[in-house]
């Protein structure tokens, strides 16, 4: 089955030549990099027994420009990376191509890397509020993983504040995100997650919080999940 949601993927692609913009639309998503990126290596040296991720096959879900993906990639990833919005797709291998970066762009959902499953690492950061029928999203995306492999997902509680803060806040004063990118009732719980995780055959090994620091314009991993947060999942068996 098809998880893009149509006009989520109109939203992003009509934003799309501000991916690269520090300061433009998805000026959040840069002041997370860091900390997302630390999340990643760590699991990957504490899950999978590796010094870096030079090598690892992985897939980026829900790309976007491929900010995650160059990250990735610059790390010594080798990178499928996947978005729903041809426009995005453009925008990330014109981006990559100006870095010398070689980046697997696919446009379409998950069938479109089902040909180079399993995956060592499959990411898929803030997708999961975006797409149709999530719990199913996460099953299919876990055969993605290969075995003893790790899967990385970034979402929104569904909280009162996410609401006040992921959505008023975020995209009609702040300007962090397209207007109408998201959607309160699609945000999941982490104990939602950890249930849509398990029957997928995947165990939640690491689950922190990602807090805004407003002096300092930046992310960092806390043990705060009101508001995002940034889990690990293994297929162990």
């Amino acid at each position: 089955m098809s998880f893009i949601d149509e006009e989520n993927a109109r939203i992003f692609g009509e934003a799309a030549q501000g991916w690269w913009d520090p300061s433009g639309p998805f000026k959040v998503l840069h002041q997370m990099g860091s900390a997302r990126l630390t999340f990643i290596e760590g699991e990957v040296k504490r899950r999978l027994g590796r010094s870096s991720l030079e090598g690892l096959r992985v897939l980026d879900i829900g790309t976007g420009g491929g900010l995650v993906a160059e990250a990735l990639a610059k790390a010594g990833a080798l990178v499928v990376a996947l978005d729903a919005a041809p426009e995005n797709i453009e925008v990330a291998k014109a981006h990559a191509s100006s870095q010398g970066l070689d980046i697997d762009y696919r446009v379409g959902d998950l069938s479109a890397a089902e040909g180079e499953a399993p995956f060592d690492l499959v990411v898929a950061l803030e997708v999961v509020e975006h797409v149709v029928s999530p719990d199913a999203f996460i099953g299919e995306a876990a055969q993605l993983v290969a075995p003893e492999g790790l899967m990385v997902l970034s979402t929104l509680n569904r909280t009162c504040l996410s609401y006040v803060l992921g959505i008023f806040v975020a995209e009609n004063v702040l300007g962090w995100a397209p207007k109408g990118a998201h959607t309160w009732d699609q945000f999941v719980r982490p104990s939602e997650m950890e249930v849509w995780l398990r029957t997928a055959g995947l165990t939640l090994t690491s689950l922190k919080g990602l807090s805004f620091h407003p002096l300092f314009g930046s992310w960092t991993l806390t043990g705060d999940v009101s508001m995002n947060y940034i889990l690990s999942a293994q297929k162990l068996s």
